[in-house]
């Protein structure tokens, strides 16, 4: 089992090798520094907010998804406490320094990802073009040098397991909801 656990760190330090350092590009550095803002969770919240204005009901929907994977998210930051690359190694490309220290998994993979599962979901159309920018929203983070590969895949998987989850007991936001509404009258 640890041969795996180091083939898989093996994979991972080259791959994010590849996308930070040999790929590094001046002319993508202001186009990834963009694209990665839109996982970020006061995007995700504002965007949340403004949907909700239009369908409060989907708004709600879009922040049960993105409460719950974000809370899985920062659980496991503060269990396992991963150095992000741009610590671990003097020779990466860290363009934007995050505040927060642990690395694994991506907070903003799993935003991304939530948004576009979510927004898919409410809006068929728009499934594969949102599914693609959360994909540049996790290559994004590995090419500023916040994250490695596993990070983006363990955020995205959270923020799956999250709308699946959901979809299959809609009473997790369906309740919370209905209290919600009979509080508060619009």
């Amino acid at each position: 089992m640890n041969k795996l656990f180091e083939k898989i760190g093996q994979k991972d330090k080259e791959f994010f090798f590849f996308l930070n350092v040999k790929y590094q590009r001046k002319m993508f550095n202001k186009f990834m520094r963009g694209i990665t803002h839109l996982g970020s969770v006061p995007f995700a919240v504002a965007f949340i907010a403004l949907y909700s204005l239009v369908n409060f009901k989907d708004g709600f929907y879009l922040a049960v998804n993105l409460l719950l994977a974000e809370a899985v998210v920062h659980t496991i930051k503060r269990i396992v406490h991963r150095p992000r690359p741009y610590r671990r190694y003097g020779w990466t490309n860290s363009i934007v320094p995050p505040k927060c220290e642990n690395s694994l998994p991506s907070g903003h993979s799993a935003a991304a990802l939530t948004l576009a599962l979510c927004l898919g979901h409410l809006h068929p159309i728009l499934t594969i073009p949102l599914i693609l920018i959360a994909a540049l929203v996790g290559i994004s983070r590995m090419y500023l040098g916040c994250h490695y590969p596993s990070d983006v895949v363990l955020g995205f998987s959270i923020s799956t397991v999250m709308y699946v989850l959901i979809a299959f007991f809609p009473i997790i936001y369906l309740f919370p909801y209905s209290v919600f509404i009979s509080y508060v009258h619009f």
